[in-house]
């Protein structure tokens, strides 16, 4: 079989194979980086720090103004949270952020305004 022949043989075959393997890689990005592969450990870290947006609240109705750090919270409150976050007191509430690693860096954070927000 001549050469041309293999070429017209082999070329559909060659573009079928390409796109196959395009379309594997969207989809196991898709799968991999989508909010929905991560929603339950994302549940697990806001479920944690329920303890902590409640305290904060709490806080905040007995005393008319945010904490000045996450310590000022009573020892049950803090012994309750499961989760380490960062706290950060602001004129107009506050931002509570959790960070995981897995194969990449995650966060959440929490503000009184805009809720839970998982980027």
């Amino acid at each position: 079989m001549p050469v041309a022949a293999w070429r017209r043989v082999l070329k559909p075959i060659g573009i079928v194979l390409v796109a196959a393997v395009l379309i594997y890689a969207f989809v196991w990005c898709v799968l991999i980086f989508s909010e929905s592969s991560r929603t339950g450990e994302e549940r697990e870290r806001i479920a944690g720090c329920t303890p902590l947006v409640a305290g904060l609240a709490d806080f905040h109705a007995a005393n008319g103004t945010w904490p000045q750090a996450l310590d000022d919270l009573p020892a049950k409150t803090l012994a309750s949270a499961h989760c380490q976050a960062s706290y950060t007191r602001a004129p107009d509430g506050y931002t509570l952020t959790v960070f995981w690693a897995r194969a990449f860096k995650h966060s959440c954070t929490y503000t009184p305004l805009t809720q839970w927000q998982c980027p």
